[in-house]
This record gives C-alpha cells, structure tokens and sequence, in this order.
C-alpha cells in the first residue's frame, strides 16, 4: 500500500517575491558606453558588404560618416540620462525604434519626439519583444512622468526571460535557427511550441494588457501603429528616391538588415498622424511580417 503524503498548509507563510533588476536592458549592460559596432550592425558584416557591393553609394557614405551608438546610464540609446521624476516621451520597441544601423536622427522614434518635443526615454532595445516592452514600462512606471507612449513591435515571436545565473534578461525566438541555443538550451520541440501563433497570440496580448494598464494608471496616452508591410515598403523606397533633396542622403541601413531612412520617415510619420488625431484607434493585434513556422516545420 503506498503511503500518503499530506501538507500541512497551516504553516504556510506569504514570502517577498525575490525579483531580478526589472529596469535593465537585455544580454549585456551598455551604460554610460558608446559603440562603433553593436548586434547585427558588425564591422566584419560592414566590410563584407564593401566589398560584395561596391556600387552601393551610401556604405561608402557610412564609411565617412561613421555610426556611434551612445548609451545613457541605464543602458538605453538617448541622449537623456534617467533620472527620478523626469519628464518626456516613452518609445517601446525593438531594434527597429533603438535604431540599429542608423544615425540616431533618422530613426522614427527620434524624429517623432523632436516633432512632438519632451525628453526622449528611448525603451528600444535590439531583439526585444513585446514582453521586454512591458517589463521596462512596469519597471520605470514610478520613475518617470509622461503623457505619451509609443510601442512599436514589428516581431511578435519573441519571448522574454530572466537568467538567474547571470541576472540577466534575454529574449527567445523561434523565428531564427541558432539565436535560441546560443542563450538557453532547448529541446527542437520547444521550438515548435514558440512558434505557434495560439502561443504567440496569448504572449503578445497579455503583455500588451500589461502596457495598456500601466498607461492607465499613468494617465498616459498609448500608441500603437501597425507595423509597415514588407510588401509596401519597395514602394515607400521609390517614391523616396524620387525626391531630388533625398539624392545625397543616406537611405540604407549600414547593416543592410534593417529598414532604410525611407521606411524609417514614413512611419514616423503614420506615428505623427495617429498622434495628432483625437479619434485614432490603436492597433492590437500582433503584427505578423515574420513566419517563423518556415524554420521549424520540418520539426513538426
């Protein structure tokens, strides 16, 4: 006869909550550092790039007038540093709002807060997901005062959480073959698990739910403007080009990954007019550019 095993619950006891650093960025700590080269915009790429494109004008461009990626002292590409009560304007995102491969001028969230004016608090960190978005938001919800925050997640198959071993935050995603088993060993299983849109749809919604009450208890305005569709941007591109005072400027991204200056103005500017529109209704579904299924289909 096997024993039974009872619990006493009379002797339960409520226990502080033992959280990490919720205010840092992710994988490494950038504070108070300035980069010539950071994740995925690399000298090894830029060069290889030279070299396998030598007619494309504005890599020789970035070649005269290098990117320096500056970090304040929390880790967050502004010029700001954070301090206690300061006010301004919150951006969530991902590389695309940190601004990698660009000059800080030419990225949307920038050029959105010089024309609304206020603080930059740039929360835009390079592989992030909806979840990193949150947690920053929660984490700094009692440090800052603001009116307006923007998010702006173009990749909604990433997946946050917390090392305890190194006490660092990371970000998952089934989306690319070799980026989950660099950070956290995982079975080809779990994969297929992350790349399910009912998984997906679920992270992404209740971390938005996260974002949304945070707002709400700051009184704060939220913004959320679809991502551009792959499909247009050739478009955005073109028309760009046409415009003769464009013709000296740079447009690509230096890593050739990330969208250009002319993706990068349009959606400041659908940002700009959502902004100043009473009447704008925010955009929650989750933007779904990415198919991450591609990777993971032979595994199902």
């Amino acid at each position: 006869m096997n024993e039974v095993i009872t619990y006493d619950r009379s002797k339960d006891e409520e226990f502080e909550l033992d959280l990490g650093d919720l205010t840092q960025t992710l994988h490494t700590r950038k504070q108070n550092k300035a980069y010539k080269w950071i994740p995925a915009d690399s000298e090894s790429l830029f060069l290889h790039n030279i070299k396998a494109y030598p007619n494309i004008k504005d890599l020789k461009k970035y070649e005269q007038d290098p990117i320096e990626y500056e970090f304040n002292n929390y880790g967050f590409r502004t010029p700001v540093n954070f301090k206690k009560g300061l006010e301004g304007n919150v951006f969530l995102g991902c590389s695309y709002t940190l601004g990698i491969g660009h000059h800080l001028e030419n990225v949307w969230s920038w050029k959105v807060n010089e024309a609304i004016g206020g603080n930059f608090i740039n929360f835009g960190i390079g592989g992030a997901g909806i979840g990193t978005s949150a947690r920053l938001l929660y984490a700094f919800k009692d440090y800052f005062n603001y009116k307006n925050v923007f998010l702006h997640i173009p990749h909604p198959y990433r997946y946050e959480y917390y090392e305890p071993t190194t006490k660092c935050f990371n970000s998952l995603s089934p989306a690319y073959k070799e980026w989950p088993h660099k950070l956290l060993k995982i079975t080809d299983h779990s994969r297929v698990v992350l790349a399910d849109d009912t998984n997906m749809f679920t992270y992404y919604m209740s971390n938005l739910a996260w974002i949304e009450q945070v707002c709400r208890e700051k009184n704060a305005r939220l913004i959320v403007v679809k991502d551009i569709p792959f499909g247009q941007r050739k478009k955005i591109w073109e028309n760009w080009v046409r415009i003769k005072s464009n013709r000296s400027k740079v447009e690509i991204a230096r890593d050739m990954q990330h969208p250009g200056v002319s993706y990068m103005e349009e959606y400041a500017r659908l940002v700009l007019g959502a902004y100043n529109n009473p009447d704008y209704i925010n955009f929650k579904l989750p933007n779904k550019n990415v198919q991450p299924k591609i990777f993971t289909r032979e595994l199902i």
